[in-house]
């Protein structure tokens, strides 16, 4: 008997990126997360521009009131922030979303673009099962 090798489908990235989960949270990658960590960021505020349709972090003191705690992975290997709110007032779809994302250190703020909620391009994923939308 034969045996057929599969491709991994998952992709590998070392540049910075975000997840918005379907539970309402902000997931960043291992580049993302060790990005934040090297910084020393314990909280980041979170930013939204509609005019440009960005969305970002920018790490703060957590004694700000406004600041989000960052909760780290083991090692760093990827970060979450609970963000629910935060996405239901910009009018999400509760759907989950995986974005690019570009740190700029001029405004030490990582930044990702505002997903056109509804507007999605969908990447069934035939071995777990779920979808997987991506802005644009």
């Amino acid at each position: 008997m034969a045996y057929t090798v599969y491709d991994r489908k998952a992709k590998r990235t070392v540049l910075p990126a975000v997840t918005i989960s379907s539970a309402g949270r902000i997931i960043l990658n291992v580049a993302a997360a060790q990005l934040l960590h090297k910084k020393k960021a314990k909280a980041v505020l979170l930013l939204s521009d509609s005019t440009r349709r960005k969305l970002a972090v920018r790490p703060v003191s957590d004694r700000d009131k406004r600041a989000y705690i960052i909760a780290y992975g083991r090692n760093f290997t990827q970060a979450a922030l609970v963000v629910r709110a935060f996405l239901v007032a910009l009018g999400w779809d509760g759907r989950k979303y995986s974005l690019d994302a570009n740190w700029d250190d001029d405004s030490s703020l990582l930044e990702f673009e505002m997903p056109e909620w509804g507007k999605l391009n969908q990447e069934h994923d035939l071995e777990s099962g779920t979808t997987e939308h991506k802005a644009g």
